[in-house]
């Protein structure tokens, strides 16, 4: 989960600076990447595999390390749903 939420930020900061594709970890990255991470992320919380306390701990540890564009996200980039799985 780290691996995708820190992969995922990054891409969207190199995103944002206009890049359509970044080398992250010698890896060449883009937005399907960021999407797969995000769903498999989504797949975790509605299944109950990993919960919302963890993933917003993660991303709050993850984000700085990102670069400054990731800093001072909003509370959640997650959706919110009443069931809290969304």
């Amino acid at each position: 989960m780290r691996t995708n939420i820190s992969v995922s930020l990054r891409y969207y900061a190199a995103w944002l600076r206009g890049q359509g594709a970044v080398a992250l970890d010698g890896l060449m990255e883009d937005a399907a990447t960021a999407e797969i991470a995000r769903v498999q992320i989504w797949q975790w919380l509605r299944h109950r595999v990993i919960d919302r306390r963890t993933v917003e701990r993660v991303l709050d540890e993850e984000a700085p390390r990102s670069g400054p564009s990731t800093r001072g996200r909003p509370s959640t980039t997650f959706a919110r749903s009443s069931s809290g799985t969304r």
